[in-house]
């Protein structure tokens, strides 16, 4: 019984692990509604961690999807500090379904010298990260929100 009952759950269990590795594979699906909902190159994109952006190029289709914060040093309001701190989204870009590179694109508010990388032809531009620090309140990762701008 005890042994049926553990092959049982090993099976659930690496059901469960193909099911949720689909996008880190690099293979992804997209919904009719995210295929009609298409971005412009050049046009501001604002997306929560998790959250995608559409965009197409002929018959290529761009995803870029912003996956996560890996640093946020920035200066909290009302604090007195020796410099403004950054900020460090990380980013995936699909081509045609597949996973083509992550970035890290280190943003420093008002620096032109920081905020941009490429992948592929492509070049994708920081313009804002929020929310903005507070001295005494820890942002949650749902809160974040990053606008950006892919132009080709």
């Amino acid at each position: 019984m005890k042994k049926s009952l553990i092959i049982g759950f090993l099976v659930c269990l690496l059901v469960i692990t193909a099911c949720s590795n689909q996008k880190s594979s690099g293979i992804i699906t997209t919904t009719q509604t995210e295929t009609q909902n298409l971005k412009n190159f050049g046009e501001n994109l604002n997306l929560r961690i998790g959250e995608s952006a559409f965009l197409q190029n002929g018959n290529v289709k761009l995803e870029v999807k912003f996956a996560g914060i890996k640093e946020d040093s920035r200066c909290a309001a009302g604090v007195v500090c020796v410099w403004q701190g950054q900020v460090v989204p990380t980013l995936q870009t699909f081509k045609d379904d597949k996973l083509i590179g992550n970035l890290s694109i280190t943003y420093r508010e008002g620096s032109t010298a920081y905020g941009t990388d490429t992948f592929d032809q492509y070049t994708i531009t920081i313009k804002d990260v929020q929310p903005k620090p507070e001295a005494s309140q820890q942002i949650k990762l749902s809160d974040y929100l990053v606008t950006l701008v892919v132009d080709k």
